[in-house]
């Protein structure tokens, strides 16, 4: 039997229970060998007997713990093997046995080992105990009376636009930050938010201005847009409603004084040279006296007198009768050589063409040599007078040039425009464009060529676009824009102060919004790509007319090419399309087409003209007797005659 070997604190056990109890008797002298080194048990298999009355046995087991067995059959073990369950005291007191030490592991991760590493110094659990009270209970770092003890800083010291700075070492002090101010530091001062002043001196820009500027307005500034209000001299004021640019020239309160600086071709630019007289020939003219004497005035709007209300006068004697020019102003856009103008108002203008009025303007007298009061056989006018007589005024409905094409650099968006001449629609101004010009459809429009054309909205798929050539009476620039609007006679969305329109042309989108191919021959529009359908009817009633819209310009001819058909008869079928007429008609009475279709689904067609309504539309109808017939018409070109004859 294999026997097991007890500790020495087990053996000194056994050797107590064995030797100082009275009433127990060691009678297996062979299993006890030297009870002061070790005793020897067989280890048993099961528990055994029960013992006498007043006796106990002590044993191990095969499991290799001791146990104890009391006289009523009682097993209790005396050692488990290792671990041992934290719920069994390990230690005692050296002096009281009452006194027990006891771990607890229960709050351990499963299946977990922690480890206790032990200094090698000694550890006095009652200093350490009043060091741990010494932290404040949940380490509270809310406070900021702690957090600042600590040196630290809290979340609570930063509000909105929040920055911390230090005048001093160790002393971080919120800061928060206005709008719209810079945050620096003076010469010999703190951290702050600097003022305007400050920062410009900080910059070296102390002596500079403080300049504002109005870049939205709608008009012109006025006296009391002075410094009370934040301007000064040199401030800019754009008047974007009106195309204008002023720069103020004085400031003083209650008496600002704002000059027009406008450059450009629709307005002028600004007076550069101002003169008070200019004398005869003293020999301090501003210009001196030649052989040929020229004063050049550049910029401004020419040769005009003040606006302060005085009467004043503005001479200029010693003009040939040779034809030479005595005052040239620059030649913009509109090729003005020379204009007039009183009280405000422009009367007439000097161009490459001769002398035009402004409209609304006449001659009421011409006193140059001769006068010419009326027409009338016994007055011939002077060379001068026809001159001035001569207006380049164009005849009434005119139109001349303005060809369109598609541009060949982008053929799909823009058109280009030749240069020609049209009066308005309204046949009250004649409109000039001097220069050939391009327009884009993609984009709302903005003034001058290579710019965009939309008069309002975005371009749309299979739609017909009128060319409208426009006027500003104000200044006689001349421009062009597309609008969905053909009629013309209608109302496109005209451009700010543009006045006068006249429609030109006509081109037609696609399926993908470009502009098709087209060529025009006076005011024919031939469409050169496929030609598109404008519409198709499959259901029609014996002799009912119906309404189509086609993509011409209302009051037009429409080049179109009809096709029919009659699926399940053979039979006449005669067609009738036209602008207005909703009568079939009698006997005799010719249809647009007619076709005896010699089987069943037999197709015929033809190309032709037909007018189209104030609303671009047509309307058709179909004669026949049995079968289902259908149309299809599409577009092959537009003869616009509103264009000449508007």
């Amino acid at each position: 039997m294999e026997r097991k070997t007890l500790s020495y604190v087990h053996a000194l056990t056994l050797a107590v229970l064995l030797f100082a109890s009275p009433a127990l008797a060691v009678t297996d002298t062979a299993h006890v060998q030297n009870a002061l080194e070790s005793v020897q048990n067989t280890e048993q298999a099961s528990t055994p007997a029960t013992p006498a009355t007043g006796k106990q046995k002590l044993y191990f087991k095969t499991n290799g713990n001791l146990y104890r067995l009391d006289d009523t059959g009682t097993e209790t073990v005396l050692q488990d093997t290792l671990p041992i369950p934290d719920s069994q005291s390990l230690l005692k007191g050296s002096a009281d046995a009452t006194k027990l030490l006891q771990f607890e592991i229960d709050g351990f991760t499963t299946a977990t080992t922690r480890t206790i590493t032990w200094p090698d110094n000694d550890i006095n659990f009652g200093t350490l105990e009043t060091k741990l009270n010494g932290i404040e209970a949940l380490a509270d770092v809310t406070d900021a009376t702690n957090v600042n003890t600590a040196g630290a800083v809290m979340e609570t010291d930063y509000d909105a636009n929040t920055i911390l700075t230090a005048d001093t070492d160790d002393t971080p002090t919120p800061l928060t930050v206005p709008e719209a101010t810079f945050v620096g530091r003076n010469t010999g001062g703190s951290i702050a938010g600097l003022t305007a002043t400050t920062t410009k001196q900080i910059l070296n820009l102390d002596l500079v201005q403080n300049l504002k500027a109005n870049l939205t307005a709608s008009g012109a500034p006025g006296a009391g847009d002075d410094s009370t209000l934040g301007w000064s001299v040199g401030s800019l004021w754009i008047d974007i409603s009106n195309d204008v640019i002023y720069q103020c020239a004085d400031a003083s309160s209650g008496a600002a004084v704002w000059i027009n600086i406008t450059a450009g071709a629709s307005g002028g630019d600004p007076d550069q040279n101002l003169f008070n007289t200019i004398t005869g020939d003293t020999g301090t003219d501003t210009v001196a006296d030649t052989v040929a004497d020229t004063v050049v005035i550049t910029g401004g709007s020419g040769v005009r007198v003040d606006s302060n209300g005085t009467t004043d006068t503005i001479t200029i004697t010693a003009c040939d009768d040779d034809g030479d020019t005595c005052v040239e102003t620059e030649q913009g856009a509109d090729d003005d050589t020379i204009r007039f103008e009183t009280a405000g108002v422009q009367r007439g203008r000097f161009d490459s063409n001769g002398f035009a009025l402004v409209t609304g303007q006449s001659v009421t007298g011409i006193d140059n040599d001769t006068a010419m009061l009326a027409d009338s056989a016994s007055i011939i006018p002077t060379q001068h007078a026809s001159k001035i007589y001569a207006d380049n005024t164009a005849p009434t409905a005119y139109i001349g040039g303005l060809k369109t094409s598609n541009n060949v650099t982008d053929a799909d968006h823009d058109v280009d425009i030749a240069k020609g001449v049209a009066r308005d629609v309204t046949d009250v101004a004649t409109m000039r464009l001097t220069a050939a010009m391009t327009k884009q459809i993609d984009c709302t429009w903005v003034v001058a060529t290579n710019q965009c054309g939309l008069d309002t909205g975005t371009v749309s798929a299979n739609t017909g676009y009128g060319l409208w050539l426009i006027m500003r009476s104000d200044t006689g620039l001349v421009d062009w824009m597309y609008s969905t609007v053909m009629d013309s006679q209608g109302s496109p969305t005209m451009p700010t102060n543009y006045d006068r329109k006249r429609l030109i042309g006509w081109v037609r989108t696609d399926a993908s919004s470009n502009i098709m191919q087209f060529t025009q021959a006076g005011d024919y529009f031939l469409l050169l790509a496929e030609s598109p359908q404008e519409f198709a009817d499959s259901t029609l009633t014996h002799n009912t007319f119906e309404t189509a819209a086609l993509t011409c310009p209302p009051f037009t001819l429409a080049h179109i090419y009809g096709s029919q058909s009659n699926n399940g008869a053979n039979d006449w079928i005669l067609f009738h399309i036209n602008a207005g007429n909703t009568t079939m008609g009698g006997a005799g009475t010719k249809p647009w087409m007619d076709a005896e279709l010699a089987a069943n689904g037999t197709r015929a067609g033809r190309a032709g003209w037909v007018a189209v309504d104030g609303s671009s539309q047509v309307r058709y109808a179909a004669n026949f007797t049995s079968g289902t017939p259908a149309i299809t018409v599409s577009l092959i070109g537009c003869n616009v005659l509103t264009r000449s004859d508007p």
